[in-house]
């Protein structure tokens, strides 16, 4: 009984690094929207599996908020304005997100 359940323990534990995966993907894939590599972050989660998506999403969104810093002076940094374009993407241009970002720029 004790080598299922640690069968069983270890089935469920391999799961994780699948996730953990795919937020390093989405990180890396966040950095290269912000560096003008990568063109729309949406095609590439629409070709991920459903499951791998929310994992990448946040990824993506770590990323893209790390990249955001307010200028001391008027000019805004152009990986802060990519930055929050990739977030008003990736929120669907959802009304609230969209008025912070513009607040934010």
């Amino acid at each position: 009984m004790v080598m299922e359940r640690a069968a069983k323990m270890c089935a469920e534990t391999e799961e994780t690094p699948s996730d953990e995966t795919m937020l390093r993907n989405g990180m890396r894939i966040g950095a290269s929207y912000v560096n003008g590599e990568t063109a729309d972050l949406m095609a590439v989660l629409r070709e991920q599996e459903p499951k791998d998506q929310m994992a990448m999403r946040s990824g993506m969104i770590r990323t893209l908020l790390r990249n955001i810093m307010l200028p001391r002076e008027d000019a805004v940094p152009e990986s802060t304005l990519q930055g929050l374009r990739g977030i008003q993407l990736l929120s669907g241009n959802a009304a609230d997100i969209s008025s912070l970002c513009s607040e934010l720029s």
